[in-house]
């Protein structure tokens, strides 16, 4: 993804750990390197091995790291996927003081044998039940076209952030960033 402020490298990896199993994986990397040289480069990694109970219905347990360091995570996903459309839904919740709640979201209807309508939604939101630190969305809306896919991105950030007048309030801070995208899928 390449947008107005940043570039950023996106890895997901989802399979069976076996073909007669019911564990699989699922895991999540990101970079991202700011325009601006006075701003600190980011990078996450999420992974989790899945339990299936029952027809995609599955539990996860794992963890991610940033440059702040480890995090342990329990979630759910549900997996669906068929001749005409594809649902990947994953949520999680850390297992910290501070939980950072997430949902990953990606949804791919066939447009013709050749041709899907590629759109991916990320929601991250961290809240410590007290108040909203931050919030984020990445969200991709393009065409898959025999395994690559390419279109218009988006990522927005809401961050919580000190009133300059009096510390006791806050503000939410917006930052948008609109850009363009280009993957492959490897089967």
């Amino acid at each position: 993804m390449i947008n107005n402020s940043k570039v950023s490298h996106e890895i997901w990896l989802e399979g069976s750990l076996a073909d007669s199993t019911k564990f699989s994986f699922f895991n999540y990397t990101r970079f991202r390197v700011d325009y601006e040289s006075n701003s600190s480069n980011e990078f996450l990694s999420y992974a989790t091995i899945n339990y299936d109970l029952n027809k995609g219905l599955s539990v996860a347990a794992g963890g991610y790291i940033t440059d702040d360091g480890f995090s342990p995570v329990v979630g759910e996903s549900y997996f669906y996927q068929n001749e005409k459309w594809l649902v990947n839904t994953f949520s999680s919740a850390e297992l910290i003081s501070s939980p950072n709640i997430e949902l990953f979201f990606f949804f791919r209807p066939r447009i013709s044998n050749q041709v899907k309508l590629f759109l991916q939604l990320i929601i991250n939101s961290n809240f410590d039940f007290q108040q909203h630190n931050f919030s984020q969305q990445n969200l991709r809306v393009g065409l898959d076209y025999k395994s690559i896919q390419f279109g218009l991105g988006g990522d927005f950030y809401q961050e919580q952030v000190s009133g300059s007048v009096d510390p006791e309030t806050s503000n939410t801070k917006f930052n948008l960033n609109i850009g363009v995208f280009y993957g492959k899928n490897f089967d």
